[in-house]
């Protein structure tokens, strides 16, 4: 959108028939008033060569520096919290949470000084990732505590045995005092597989990858009638609900269909061969962590 990686925007919904933009605000560069760091929602590189600058709709790109930065740049997930006055927002680049007070803020504000009440990074309680770092997203309130998700990426040793996910527990009202440990869940498990164009994928997640060449993939072949497609899904714990009982269910966004999108050039510079990421091999997976007497 027009305010770039760091933008909020305000609808009104209240006529769903026409819901609108009716204001917002951005946070880069922006204090906050807990003498925390400044926010930092990072870039995307867009100016240069052709490998970096999108095209209109339509168009496809090769979206260089953007292949890396998924996951790693802008929100994550937003929540209000409990008390119904107070905007939560997960930050990927700094890997914490933002906290924003809304009780004087009006749409037509364009000056957000009231924003952000503190920022967690980094935070106390954080996971010991082994081979990579702890990557947050997903947000959620309930009977006055807060959860955040995340996983260890793995990155770094492309090691699935290294890349775990987490869900968080802090308190909203004093969120310095950081983090606990809720549960645990590794990655390593066997899931469904997938069927694409080119038969049954892996019953499996992936680490994290930073480059095409990670992936094991060749280049797709240029002279083929539609774009090649495969998937390597690299886990996003996107989301975080509570059932009735009091079981936890874990939303898990796959990395690379949004690393890739749909019927794209490949990430590596001047590429000019399509890939279809995101058809039929975008590969979420959603997991019920069941309460028991003795926990979860």
């Amino acid at each position: 959108g027009p305010r770039g990686e760091d933008g909020v925007y305000v609808i009104d919904y209240s006529n769903s028939a026409a819901a609108s933009v009716v204001g917002g605000f951005d946070l880069q560069g922006v204090a906050p008033i807990n003498g925390g760091p400044v926010i930092d929602m990072g870039t995307v590189t867009r100016t240069g060569s052709n490998d970096y600058v999108l095209g209109g709709s339509g168009v496809a790109n090769v979206d260089l520096d953007a292949f890396d930065k998924m996951g790693k740049v802008s929100y994550g997930d937003i929540d209000i919290g409990e008390d119904g006055h107070t905007l939560w927002l997960v930050n990927l680049n700094q890997r914490g949470l933002i906290q924003a007070d809304l009780r004087n803020y009006v749409p037509s504000m364009a000056n957000p000084s009231f924003l952000p009440s503190s920022v967690i990074s980094p935070a106390l309680g954080e996971p010991t990732c082994v081979g990579g770092v702890f990557r947050p997203w997903g947000l959620k309130f309930k009977d006055l505590r807060g959860y955040l998700g995340g996983v260890c990426d793995g990155a770094v040793s492309q090691q699935i045995t290294d890349v775990v996910a987490y869900v968080l527990s802090f308190d909203p009202k004093n969120p310095a005092l950081g983090f606990s440990t809720v549960l645990s869940v590794s990655m390593n498990y066997t899931r469904e597989n997938n069927l694409n164009g080119l038969g049954f994928l892996p019953e499996r997640w992936d680490p994290w990858v930073s480059t095409w060449a990670q992936t094991g993939f060749p280049l797709p072949d240029r002279n083929a009638t539609g774009p090649d497609s495969g998937a390597y899904a690299q886990p996003i714990l996107s989301d975080i609900e509570f059932t009735e009982n009091g079981s936890i269910v874990l939303g898990f966004s796959d990395r690379f269909g949004h690393q890739t999108g749909y019927d794209q050039y490949v990430p590596v510079p001047s590429a000019d061969t399509l890939y279809g990421g995101f058809t039929s091999v975008s590969s979420g997976d959603m997991v019920q962590v069941c309460r028991t007497a003795a926990g979860y």
